[in-house]
């Protein structure tokens, strides 16, 4: 878990305010970071244009940052030594992330008051904007979904051809057959779900179906969050395909569970790309 940075952590921005706060390791520390060295100038810039609001915001990994740039800035205007704390009644920290990962570690009712009030506060100043059957804001959260996502494109991906800034990941061909199924049960990956299955967002989720579509306002409660309106109510929809001889390939035999084999007609890795991308690129001004 610790070295894919994904260990729930504290920080000393917000812990005098919210103790029972514990936020994804990897984004917290480089933001942490950033902030601690580009304060002066941020706040500077602030004062100089009177700016009444600083709105974090990014897409994907960095999406993940404009999360947690809200929850650190947010502790700090707590703080009477801060410099944040001078410009804490003129100043409004917002958030608007785009296809962004899970950043937070959810906030249970046994956790205490001032918690959940900081959370509650800084959730209310914060979105993430994704496309419904985008695999990256799921991971963690959407468990069932993962897994859905995981059983329907490994086969498809077993039998194409794997752009190769993917063999880093998934360590070439001859192993995707068995990835997904030898690897979910392995001690580290329980592991990594027993810490992911408990990361959540913390503010409202904008959800497109496609760039045509009206936008969906969703919470996420989890993977057993699947009342409408709940991030978990949207569930994985499977790759389009027809049965083999209809074309000339069949990617699910690959995988050796035998029966019918089919061809697949989307290629899962150009409609993750696209589907993440949907949110960055299709609510751009020029489009």
């Amino acid at each position: 878990v610790e070295d894919i940075g994904f260990a729930p952590c504290l920080s000393a921005s917000w812990y005098a305010a919210a103790e029972g706060l514990r936020c994804h390791g990897g984004f917290t520390a480089l933001v942490e970071s950033d902030i601690t060295k580009h304060e002066a100038a941020i706040l500077g810039l602030v004062k100089k244009h009177g700016c009444t609001q600083l709105i974090f915001t990014g897409h994907s990994l960095a999406g993940g940052m404009a999360q947690l740039g809200n929850f650190v800035v947010s502790g700090r205007m707590l703080q009477p030594t801060s410099p944040w704390y001078e410009v804490k009644d003129a100043l409004e920290i917002r958030t608007v992330a785009y296809a962004s990962p899970v950043a937070i570690q959810e906030v249970t009712a046994n956790k205490d008051a001032a918690t959940k009030a900081f959370v509650e506060d800084v959730a209310s100043r914060s979105c993430n904007i994704i496309a419904e059957q985008d695999l990256v804001p799921r991971l963690g959260t959407g468990l069932t979904f993962t897994d859905d996502f995981m059983e329907d494109v490994v086969p498809a991906i077993a039998g194409s051809k794997i752009p190769a800034s993917l063999y880093w990941i998934l360590d070439g061909k001859d192993r995707v057959d068995s990835v997904y199924e030898g690897a979910k049960d392995a001690p580290f990956v329980k592991q990594f779900w027993q810490a992911g299955g408990r990361m959540r967002y913390p503010g409202t989720i904008i959800a497109y179906k496609d760039a045509a579509a009206e936008p969906v306002l969703l919470v996420d409660k989890g993977n057993d969050g699947t009342k409408p309106g709940e991030l978990a109510h949207y569930e994985y929809i499977k790759l389009e395909k027809k049965r083999k001889g209809l074309l000339r390939w069949a990617a699910s035999s690959a995988v050796g569970r035998g029966g019918s084999s089919y061809e697949y007609l989307e290629d899962p890795i150009t409609r993750e790309v696209d589907l993440h991308d949907l949110g960055i690129f299709g609510l751009q001004y020029d489009n």
